[in-house]
């Protein structure tokens, strides 16, 4: 049966409950660059009259968000005239970047708070016959490109360690941090015994879409063109990192660097082997982070009255 296959059954089995998973995984919270007001000055507005829809955007995530690769997209109907954009510009854009050359995050060890930036615009309603009145939507978007590390230690035994009863053998203990996208690792086996040179070993990556929007592949959006064709949707980039002086290597085209999620989520193994063998049990640092672009939106309801 093919390896991945396999893998794939583990994983389904593991997530559904009935067999436990050895090792401590945490996972990471649903949180990136947040639409936290989506708001107009007026929502009851006369024909010809203007009005200002306003975003603010806060990043409750662990990663800081570039201004070179965010950017922020205001939907209203055809008829209605953009008279102004938030850069100030009489240039009629619905497409504005963030003020903020970052929009860095909380960073608990400074005590600095997350970063916010706010975007006006300024729109003219179109004219409508006098007792005439209609219902509005207007849809804010942000994209941006942002990325969850999960960083963790790998134990390697020997076999004297797994022979001495007294000796307490360690699981792998991995931890996510914090994004619309989640990290979760796990070791097969788990602690592994190493034995030999090139002996394999296994990390299982789950990868899940825990926010409310899209992924997408990093770096495809710019202020000329914001679509997302379909192929390059729930596209994410998965990089492994073992530390410089690490007895653990990865093994070339052992798996996919994109990966695909379906129905929110997707499973990949990737294969680490043994390039040194310990004389006594020994950790070692691994980092895997996922890559990707995020899209969210926001809707607001006007009501237009002619005049």
């Amino acid at each position: 049966m093919n390896r991945y296959l396999i893998l794939g059954i583990i994983a389904t089995i593991l997530v559904s409950g009935c067999v436990s998973q050895t090792g401590t995984v945490i996972t990471s919270g649903g949180y990136g660059l947040e639409i936290t007001e989506f708001s107009t000055d007026a929502t009851d507005v006369y024909s010809g009259q203007t009005t200002h829809p306003t975003l603010t955007v806060e990043n409750q995530g662990d990663a800081t968000v570039y201004k070179t690769n965010s950017l922020a997209l205001l939907i209203a109907p055809l008829d209605w005239e953009i008279i102004q954009g938030p850069s100030g510009a009489k240039d009629g854009k619905k497409v504005a970047e963030f003020k903020n050359t970052n929009i860095d995050h909380a960073n608990p060890v400074t005590g600095s708070s997350a970063e916010t930036d706010t975007l006006r615009w300024t729109l003219k309603s179109p004219g409508l016959d006098a007792g005439k009145e209609r219902e509005d939507v207007m849809i804010a978007k942000i994209y941006y490109d942002y990325k969850t590390s999960s960083d963790g230690k790998i134990w390697l035994y020997t076999d004297s360690d797994r022979e001495n009863n007294d000796n307490k053998l360690s699981s792998g203990t991995f931890s996510s941090s914090r994004g619309p996208i989640s990290v979760d690792v796990s070791v097969i086996p788990d602690p592994p015994i190493a034995e030999y040179l090139g002996q394999l070993v296994t990390l299982q990556i789950l990868v899940t879409n825990v926010g409310d929007g899209i992924p997408y592949s990093p770096g495809l959006i710019n202020s000329q063109n914001y679509s997302i064709p379909e192929n390059y949707r729930n596209n994410i980039t998965i990089d492994i990192f073992p530390g410089t002086k690490s007895s653990l290597k990865v093994v070339n085209n052992s798996c996919p660097r994109e990966v695909l999620l379906i129905n929110r989520k997707a499973t990949i193994a990737c294969d680490l082997n043994i390039t040194s063998l310990p004389s006594a049990k020994q950790s070692f640092p691994v980092e895997v982070v996922a890559t990707y672009g995020y899209t969210t939106e926001q809707e607001l309801s006007v009501k237009l009255t002619g005049k």
